[in-house]
């Protein structure tokens, strides 16, 4: 089933589908609060009927989330009635129970990958999921599911604490074999809003960016970056380099486009991310599928709005002047949602970018200034003006007085400034031995847009970018002698 809008069909190509707000564990970031079941999730008959629905709606690839899934009894035949019906079934899990009995019965029912939660080194990890022990369960149940056969990919959300452990992980990853790592940003929603120590702030965009982008340039394991994290800086190109647009650039959500996210109860949404009623807000909310089969709700003329009918206008703050604001739309609906009151994303690298180097260079002038009248003060008093002095000026190749007291004073300033030649937001670029000295942390740019980007008309339309969770799919096409059941392959 498709509806016709502005770009063609909106079909709802893949899903995230939360079977079970049950949890196992209680995550500092959880983003659903997930714990108890909810009291109204869908029975197994109405989960199998929702199952046809959506693969009849044109769904090619659907994510079973959670909670943690396992803890629902009948995952397995949501399995396999998924694939049954001609969908690529994949699941999210945080490991503690993916044993070998579960990864035979994921196996046999014909799940097409798994991903694992890994948010850091053990340290880390285990602070994060409040259980002691769970980063080596994780490890485990990568393990156990490429024994069994399993592709696995790796899912890791960065905050404060992992922040430093990037490169570790990394290292890490590439020896366990595993497919494809995505790298997506810790949103203050939910559970990790409560976690100051561990919530990332606009400007840690400024450290994140550059190195997931070094992450994506080495090669030798697939990095995926979410789509909350970016956007139109020196570094886009990198970030998008295995997310598989159709365009080397975000492209804006596409929630209620292709993608779709459905709780627990049965609640389908844009995203399974955005908020609902345990955050105190059903406005993302589309329809029920115990009022309404799954592709009456996304037929609904009117329905998921914020995509289908986006207009710059419905963007404010720094987001609504924006150059990019027709192609980005806002960037991440999650993280406009929690952090900028739907209309603005704070977590935006071109904003943060460009608010820094304004800082910065206003910083600089004020001291330059305040240089400038020290030194021109005796001048004055001796009857001597700047016009008249015959010492070079700074562009002569002297060294200015205030450049010397600039240094002085915040020697890292002076550096910063230095490097604007290089880079477009005067930030100086990372001294990374892994990137190729063609790849100085900028793109190589075309007539017409200082990134290189294209235009929207030459962006394909059908583009089908990695899932949620940047799980692998056989669609990709595993690379040339990938075995998942040996180690360090790829």
């Amino acid at each position: 089933m498709a509806t016709e809008g502005d770009g063609g069909a909106f079909v709802p190509r893949q899903g995230v589908w939360e079977i079970t707000l049950a949890c196992n564990m209680r995550c500092r970031h959880c983003g659903s609060h997930a714990g108890p079941a909810r009291s109204d999730e869908l029975a197994t008959d109405e989960a199998l009927q929702a199952v046809r629905g959506i693969a009849a709606a044109g769904c090619e690839r659907l994510t079973l989330s959670g909670g943690e899934p396992l803890l629902r009894r009948d995952w397995a035949q949501i399995v396999e009635a998924g694939a049954a019906a001609g969908m690529k079934m994949k699941m999210i899990t945080n490991g503690w129970a993916f044993g070998t009995d579960a990864a035979n019965a994921a196996r046999d029912a014909g799940l097409a990958a798994l991903g694992v939660s890994l948010d850091g080194l053990e340290e880390s990890h285990d602070y994060v999921r409040r259980a002691p022990g769970s980063f080596r369960r994780a490890l485990g149940a990568i393990r156990t599911a490429r024994a069994a056969k399993i592709p696995v990919a790796v899912v890791t959300h960065v905050n404060r604490r992992n922040l430093g452990e990037l490169d570790s992980m990394h290292h890490l990853l590439s020896r366990e074999g595993i497919y494809a790592w995505q790298v997506q940003l810790g949103s203050p929603a939910g559970e990790l809003k409560r976690q100051p120590d561990l919530c990332v702030e606009p400007r840690d965009l400024l450290r994140v960016v550059p190195a997931v982008a070094a992450l994506i340039r080495i090669g030798d394991l697939r990095v995926v970056a979410a789509d909350n994290l970016g956007y139109f800086g020196p570094y886009e190109r990198a970030l998008r380099t295995n997310s598989r647009y159709g365009s080397p650039c975000f492209l804006g959500c596409l929630g209620g486009r292709s993608h779709f996210g459905l709780e627990s109860n049965g609640n389908v949404k844009a995203c399974l991310s955005l908020p609902s009623a345990r955050h105190g807000r059903d406005g993302y909310v589309e329809g029920n599928l115990r009022e309404a089969s799954f592709g009456e709700v996304w037929s609904r003329p009117g329905a998921f709005a914020m995509n289908r009918a986006f207009e710059v206008s419905d963007l404010g703050g720094f987001c609504a002047d924006c150059e990019h604001a027709a192609r980005c739309r806002g960037g991440c609906r999650w993280s406009m949602a929690s952090a900028g009151d739907g209309v603005e994303n704070p977590y935006c690298y071109h904003r943060v970018a460009t608010l820094e180097a304004a800082r910065r260079g206003g910083a600089v002038r004020r001291r330059i200034a305040a240089a400038a009248a020290a030194v021109a003060a005796p001048m004055l008093l001796a009857g001597a003006s700047c016009y008249e002095s015959e010492e070079p000026g700074p562009e002569d190749g002297a060294t200015d007085a205030a450049e010397a007291t600039d240094a002085a004073d915040a020697p890292g300033e002076a550096a910063a400034d230095e490097a604007t030649a290089v880079d477009v937001y005067g930030f100086p670029i990372p001294d990374d031995a892994d990137v190729p000295d063609d790849a100085d942390g900028r793109d190589e740019a075309v007539p017409g847009d200082v990134y290189g980007f294209p235009d929207e008309a030459d962006v394909r339309d059908d583009a089908l970018p990695s899932d949620a969770y940047g799980i692998p799919d056989a669609a990709y096409g595993f690379p040339d002698g990938w075995d998942s059941g040996k180690s360090g392959a790829r």
